[in-house]
């Protein structure tokens, strides 16, 4: 039987890999250099002064809204959609504070929209960021029936004795692995497949992705216990390695 796989799923994680690296050199200006270094690209952080400075990052449900529509529930995609950004910032060492969504759709309709942004308030709550603001786009024609996008957008605020760049990761360190309720948002290509004939695995797909803002936060606050932080969503494993690519690690059972 063929493994499965991201790129047996129709995802192929090295060339995203190579176009975000194509990004990154295209879009550089003279005024990146200003930017303070956040671990693993989870971030943009941007300083204010000498001592502080704010992060930002944007992502996706992806195609866990797959899921929602199988199921006909939409009700906690909005807390995945938080829980994206949220968890991303917190790899930074940035404490959340904002979120604004982006929600489209072909046509509105009242009880989808209600499901989708009573998720979102629930994400903030977890979180404890405020919903700041956001964007509702109806495009009929490019979203056929019920179908919609979402992204997110959340900033948050890091000092400089917080940050986390990476360069704190050194051999010998202890690797953690805090547990999580079930599979991640993004990175559902893979898990959708692996579940397609389990209709109770199918389910449990839809459980809403934990937001680790409090924990994480808690013990970013004791200086040096934290020397980095992955998200694990769509790349897996892999994900561990953007903190510090030169430091290599091993997992026990």
């Amino acid at each position: 039987m063929e493994p499965m796989t991201y790129a047996s799923a129709g995802v192929n994680i090295e060339r995203a890999e190579s176009f975000v690296s194509r990004l990154k050199q295209r879009a550089k200006r003279a005024g990146h250099q200003q930017m303070w270094p956040g671990a693993g690209g989870y971030a943009s952080v941007y300083p204010l002064n000498a001592d502080t400075a704010v992060a930002v990052t944007t992502d996706g449900v992806g195609t866990k809204l797959l899921v929602a529509h199988e199921l006909k529930n939409h009700k906690t995609i909005g807390i995945d959609l938080v829980a994206m950004v949220a968890n991303d910032l917190i790899c930074v060492g940035a404490t959340p504070t904002m979120f604004l969504d982006y929600f489209a759709v072909g046509s509105l309709q009242d009880q989808l929209a209600d499901d989708i942004i009573e998720g979102i308030v629930a994400g903030c709550d977890l979180a404890g960021v405020i919903l700041g603001g956001g964007e509702t786009a109806e495009m009929p024609g490019l979203y056929q029936g019920d179908h919609y996008d979402l992204a997110g957008f959340a900033v948050g605020q890091v000092s400089k004795t917080e940050l986390l760049t990476g360069a704190g990761i050194l051999p010998g360190q202890t690797l953690v692995g805090v547990g999580s309720n079930g599979v991640h948002s993004n990175g559902l290509s893979l898990a959708r497949k692996a579940r397609a004939d389990d209709p109770e695995g199918v389910r449990m797909l839809l459980d809403p992705t934990y937001i680790y803002v409090n924990p994480a936060v808690e013990r970013l606050k004791k200086n040096g216990l934290v020397t980095g932080m992955a998200h694990i969503t769509g790349g897996g494993w892999r994900n561990i390695f953007r903190p510090n690519p030169q430091i290599g690690f091993h997992i026990e059972n």
